[in-house]
């Protein structure tokens, strides 16, 4: 099978439409690929910009990119603008793109040194109104030939769980009133909870965890071995509180 890479830096968005009456919007995004079969579903979502109808994110993503629906045209790259709301059940819908992935490959827009297209897009309402841009770049790899659908699936098992270690590790870091120890309690967990989550796929989840820990240097693997907690240890206060923080925090950011 042949693939591309794609990778996309999400810029920015202008004059967007306002879901909230009395503050000012804080916006993330979701982005995906919809069409194609022999890839896995790939999502990324941005972190959450404060700045109301003009958010910046200069967030970067990475997806691959199966060439034969690629040219046949029946890949779409997907955003979704949403709100941030106190609970994420009231999380409200800014916004939507669609754009056909072969549109990017084949426009005539000009590079800039590092390969960057720049493109700008017109978002919709849910109403399907439109109201507002969305800015962002895009660049393609060259082909990559011969990837069983077993490496692929791999490769992209191993990006994902990259992205969702990343995010453990940020909120972690960011803990407030929890204290260095309270903050590594809660990373941990957060850990253990995304490698059991993956269930029957243990086996790819192994290929996958050492495919991101090879070569990385600073992610030892000894120090983030994802392991389901026992739930027969005693468990501490600051224990019982990081594990029922980081499971609050990870619904709300859907992790």
């Amino acid at each position: 099978m042949e693939f591309r890479t794609m990778d996309i830096t999400l810029r920015s968005g202008k004059n967007l439409n306002d879901v909230n009456l009395f503050r000012k919007m804080a916006v993330y995004a979701v982005v995906w690929i919809s069409g194609g079969d022999r890839i896995p579903k790939q999502k990324t979502r941005t972190p959450t910009d404060h700045g109301g109808t003009n958010p910046t994110w200069n967030f970067p993503m990475e997806f691959k990119v199966d060439e034969a629906a690629l040219q046949l045209n029946r890949l779409t790259l997907k955003f979704k603008l949403v709100c941030e709301q106190s609970s994420s059940r009231d999380d409200k819908v800014v916004g939507e793109l669609s754009v056909p992935i072969k549109e990017l490959l084949d426009s005539p827009a000009t590079p800039d040194a590092d390969g960057n297209k720049f493109f700008t897009y017109q978002v919709r309402k849910p109403s399907g109104r439109p109201k507002g841009e969305l800015n962002f770049t895009c660049k393609f790899s060259e082909k990559m030939a011969d990837a069983s659908a077993e490496e692929m699936n791999e490769y992209v098992l191993a990006v994902e769980l990259k992205k969702k270690i990343d995010s453990a590790l940020e909120l972690g870091k960011n803990a407030i009133g929890i204290g260095k120890s309270g903050a590594s309690k809660l990373m941990k967990y957060g850990l253990a909870r995304l490698g059991s989550g993956l269930g029957k796929k243990k086996r790819e989840f192994g290929r996958a965890w050492h495919k991101f820990t090879d070569g990385v240097g600073q992610n030892k693997e000894e120090d983030y071995q994802p392991v389901r907690p026992n739930p027969t240890q005693t468990q501490t206060p600051d224990t019982k509180w990081a594990t029922s923080g980081f499971s609050r925090i990870l619904a709300k950011r859907g992790l």
